[in-house]
């Protein structure tokens, strides 16, 4: 091979077409890069990304990855990591993660953030208007189990907690509306954020009567 041609002289070259036996990987973000070893042809790419929804649903957020037409290796599992701890499975719980592609030894990776579900909180009295005073029971719904859940009413009324999930609060007789609060609060490191829900009870004043 001549590495120092000299002006005048006449040289032929003799092009030999690359094999392609050895790959290699180079990543850029999300991307893998698959190309050859020897002459640098690009194969293709893999691609990961984050999964589609990420609010809280009990279900496992699982990443997905695309290859270009030009990808020759094995399609590529998302391997999953909370911090630098490896999952053995694809998260469901609300938190931050990495997941990951991995070819000869190269990784591309996106993080996302599974968010906390907003539970449907309800509240309801069994009666929303009195003629007089009397006693209502309320009753909240949609509270998940995680977390607590606290009733609460305006214009200083008692609220009590039944056996049984349910609570009660005593009306005096005095024309006012009253309004109820269910207020859901999430555990620290749990699914669901919290959430206020309210409900009105009107009394209207009985007059005594005349003897």
């Amino acid at each position: 091979a001549v590495t120092t041609p000299e002006i005048g002289k006449t040289y032929i070259a003799i092009w030999t077409a690359c094999n392609h036996d050895t790959k290699a990987y180079t990543a850029s973000g999300t991307v893998l890069t698959e190309s050859c070893a020897d002459c640098g042809h690009v194969f293709g790419t893999a691609t990961v990304a984050a999964p589609a929804e990420v609010t809280y649903s009990g279900s496992e957020k699982i990443a997905t990855v695309t290859n270009s037409s030009g990808w020759t290796d094995a399609v590529l599992t998302p391997v999953y990591y909370n911090g630098s701890t490896q999952l053995h499975n694809a998260p469901i719980n609300a938190g931050t993660y990495t997941a990951k592609i991995t070819a000869g030894g190269v990784s591309a990776s996106v993080d996302f953030t599974i968010t906390k579900a907003t539970p449907d909180i309800k509240i309801s009295a069994d009666q929303t208007s009195l003629i007089g005073s009397g006693t209502v029971k309320l009753t909240v719904t949609g509270a998940p189990a995680e977390g607590s859940v606290k009733v609460t009413c305006d214009n200083d009324i008692t609220v009590t907690q039944n056996e049984g999930g349910t609570y009660s609060a005593a009306l005096p007789n005095e024309s006012k509306t009253y309004t109820f609060k269910a207020s859901y609060t999430g555990a620290e490191n749990g699914n669901y954020s919290d959430k206020d829900a309210k409900c009105t009870v009107t009394v209207t004043r009985r007059s005594s009567g005349s003897g």
